[in-house]
């Protein structure tokens, strides 16, 4: 969007502002919305309230503005999944993302439709997630990252192991583990 405008404009500048965007991309409910924030108004500082940077920011375009009020949407689906039907929903909010036909909205629609099933699967049962499995497969990749490369895989194991438990186990006694303790 920041390439329909000129540099110089005030449409770019304001596009631009890392923390317009951050406002931007922030949930509406976790806005504190009559705390002042400090913005630059003709080069001077001011204290404004964050619905007033909003509106400026999406008065700039109606897609703009379009495309805000559809990832609100789709953020209440998901923050309030327990108090309503979520496949009725998501259901809704994808005919509503076609019919607005913004492309990154069309695009991420036909891949929640295409997921629907997984997704709405995944506010069934909100205690299980794989974020354990990926907590050890990060610090498994940043061990290999951290070690240049091992001789062999039973050492690399072995670090692992050693790491993850405290202790070294399932290493054979072989002349090669010489330098590793039980």
């Amino acid at each position: 969007m920041q390439k329909e405008y000129s540099e110089k404009s005030r449409q770019y500048k304001i596009l631009k502002n890392k923390k317009n965007v951050s406002l931007l991309r922030k949930y509406g409910n976790e806005i504190d919305w009559w705390v002042l924030i400090k913005r630059y108004k003709n080069s001077h500082l001011v204290d404004v309230l964050p619905g007033s940077v909003l509106n400026e920011i999406l008065d700039i375009s109606s897609e703009l503005r379009t495309g805000y009020i559809l990832k609100e949407e789709f953020l209440d689906i998901t923050k309030h999944y327990k108090e309503m039907a979520v496949e009725e929903q998501l259901t809704k909010w994808i005919s509503k993302c076609i019919s607005k036909n913004i492309p990154e909205f069309v695009e991420a629609a036909g891949t929640i439709s295409r997921w629907k099933e997984y997704i709405i699967n995944s506010f069934l049962d909100e205690r299980y997630s794989n974020g354990y499995t990926e907590g050890v497969n990060n610090k498994i990749k940043v061990i290999k990252r951290i070690a240049f490369g091992y001789k062999n895989f039973d050492l690399f194991r072995a670090r692992i192991l050693y790491i993850f438990n405290g202790k070294i186990s399932g290493i054979k006694n072989n002349k090669n583990y010489s330098k590793i303790k039980k």
